[in-house]
C-alpha cells in the first residue's frame, strides 16, 4: 500500500474474483473516507488479472488514467482507488499455490524504491500571448471657427431740454383784427334778377285773367 491509513502494508488476495472497497463485507477493504463503500472488483480471467469499476463516488485509476469499463492489470501497473494509491503485483510462488490450480494470488502492494515511479505529468502548454487591442482612429479636432465680435449699440441721443426764452424779452404783441367791409349794392343799376321777377309776375297775372272769363 502506498498511502492512506494501511501505507507499508501488503495485502495478499486469494481469491479469483475481489471486491474492494471501505465497507467491510468486501474482499479487500480499504478504510479510507476518499473510497467508496463498493468501489470496485478484480477478477482473474484465463491467467489475466482485469479491474472494473463500481461507479465509484472519486472513480478507479490506473497508470493515471481513469476506469471506464475493464482494465487488464499488469505487474507493476499503480492502481489508485480515490485517494489511495497500490503497487500491483501478481505472484503464486510465495504462498505455495500450485501452478494452474484454480485459485490465483494478487501479490498485494509495496513501497519504497521496489514501488515503480507514477508518470510525471505534461507540462502545461505556455499560455497565448495576449494580443493588445488595435489602437483607435484619430479623430481631426474640428477647425476653430472664427468668431466676429458684433459692435456694441449706439447709446440713444439725450432728449433737449425744452427752450424757455429769456426773462428779459417782452412777449410779442397780438396783431390788430382786420375791419370787416360790407359792401352795398350800386345805386347806379338795378340787380340782374329783377327783371325776371318782373317776367314772372305779368304771366302769372295774365293766365289768373284768361281763368276767370
Amino acid at each position: 500500500m502506498r498511502t492512506g491509513a494501511l501505507k507499508g502494508q501488503r495485502l495478499t488476495v486469494k481469491v479469483p474474483v475481489v471486491n474492494i472497497g471501505r465497507a467491510e463485507y468486501n474482499d479487500l477493504m480499504i478504510p479510507d473516507d476518499s473510497v467508496s463503500g463498493s468501489h470496485a472488483k478484480l477478477q482473474r480471467r484465463e491467467g489475466i488479472w482485469v479491474l472494473t469499476d463500481s461507479d465509484s463516488t472519486n472513480g478507479t485509476w490506473v497508470d493515471g488514467e481513469r476506469v471506464t469499463g475493464e482494465v487488464m492489470l499488469s505487474p507493476g501497473s499503480v492502481v489508485r482507488f480515490g485517494e489511495v494509491s497500490v503497487l500491483f503485483e501478481p505472484t503464486d510462488d510465495h504462498l505455495g499455490t500450485a501452478h494452474g490450480s484454480g485459485t490465483k494470488v494478487m501479490g498485494a502492494i509495496k513501497t519504497g524504491a521496489a514501488a515503480a515511479p507514477a508518470p510525471a505529468p505534461a507540462p502545461a502548454a505556455p499560455a497565448p500571448t495576449p494580443v493588445p487591442p488595435p489602437a483607435p482612429p484619430k479623430v481631426p479636432e474640428p477647425a476653430p471657427v472664427p468668431v466676429t465680435q458684433a459692435p456694441p449699440p449706439k447709446p440713444a441721443p439725450a432728449p433737449e431740454p425744452p427752450r424757455t426764452p429769456p426773462a428779459d424779452r417782452p412777449a410779442p404783441k397780438p396783431a390788430p383784427p382786420r375791419p370787416v367791409v360790407v359792401s352795398s349794392p350800386s345805386s347806379g343799376g338795378m340787380p340782374k334778377w329783377v327783371v325776371p321777377l318782373i317776367v314772372v309776375i305779368i304771366l302769372g297775372v295774365a293766365a289768373a285773367a284768361l281763368f276767370l272769363r
